[in-house]
């Protein structure tokens, strides 16, 4: 609703399909074949009004395959990112709103995805 309000109640591409006079060539995605359910969730609950379906229960219950499991923190500042790499946890917000760094570059931000990205790189 607020989206909506905003004016970004309408996809990128409907704007071009509208633009270029081809309304119709725009379907909603109702199906989809890729997201964990969870993951499904959070898109319906964003963007989807619970339009978003999972495609088959392979789909709707896979998890990330970590071939090697991650390695527990010890390090207290950082018990955090065991929620990042736990496959039982397919979606996972961080807050980060007490590392806010001025400026159009957050480097808190940048950091914690490099570190998030190096944790499931060990994996």
């Amino acid at each position: 609703e607020v989206a909506d309000q905003a004016g970004y109640g309408i996809s990128m591409l409907m704007h071009l399909a509208e633009a270029r006079g081809f309304p119709d060539a725009v379907a909603k995605l109702t199906m989809q074949y890729r997201m964990n359910e969870d993951i499904c969730h959070f898109s319906n609950i964003v963007a989807y009004k619970g339009l978003l379906k999972c495609a088959n229960d392979e789909v709707k219950n896979q998890k990330l395959h970590l071939p090697v499991p991650p390695k527990l923190e010890t390090n207290v500042d950082m018990k955090w990112i065991e929620r990042v790499v736990n496959p039982n946890s397919p979606v996972v917000f961080l807050d980060c709103a007490s590392k806010e760094s001025q400026g159009p570059v957050n480097t808190a931000e940048i950091s914690i995805v490099k570190q998030c990205v190096k944790e499931l790189s060990d994996c």
